[in-house]
């Protein structure tokens, strides 16, 4: 009997309807149709390497996270087929699938990288730019457990890539200050 329950129950479970969430290949395609993304995009991935520096993350003020109607499939031509899969080929992470524009693909490489726990409400409601640079205040240009004046056993660093994450910090931070006055 108590078998019979289990199976009853666990086929009404699988018959209740489930909200629809796209696959991330309609995403892509999605953005890839929005901004008429070309070779050119592609071209800006191979380049990008290990990501922007933190110099290139310059505060412009908060941005709207876009929003993009999912579609039930993405029906693409042939070339923009072959740049949604050569998207997601280059960009292997989670966070590609909350992306809503083309930037937000460029960045969702370096903010996985900054904090790869980041909860998908976050992802859906924040642009990728304001939570990078969440993350880039939290834990400093430089990444988890190091200040931006310190190596990594604490002792003070005096080169010139530090004085440049100390530089482009005072500017971000003079720039929040000038947002929120």
């Amino acid at each position: 009997m108590v078998l019979r329950k289990e199976i009853r129950s666990q086929r009404v479970q699988e018959r209740t309807k489930r909200p629809f969430e796209p696959r991330l290949f309609d995403r892509v395609g999605l953005v890839v149709r929005s901004f008429g993304l070309g070779d050119d995009f592609l071209q800006r991935l191979d380049n990008l390497g290990a990501g922007p520096t933190p110099r290139e993350f310059r505060f412009r003020g908060p941005r709207r996270k876009g929003r993009l109607e999912p579609l039930l499939f993405a029906l693409l031509t042939q070339e923009e087929y072959r740049i949604a899969v050569g998207i997601m080929e280059r960009v292997q992470n989670p966070y590609l699938a909350f992306a809503a524009s083309r930037y937000e693909i460029l960045l969702s490489g370096p903010l996985f990288r900054m904090n790869p726990d980041i909860g998908a409400g976050s992802l859906a409601r924040h642009h990728f730019e304001t939570l990078l640079m969440a993350e880039i205040s939290r834990k400093g240009p430089e990444g988890p457990g190091r200040g931006a004046m310190e190596n990594g056993r604490g002792a003070r660093v005096n080169s010139g890539e530090e004085s440049e994450r100390v530089k482009f910090m005072e500017e971000w931070i003079d720039d929040l200050e000038t947002l929120l006055k």
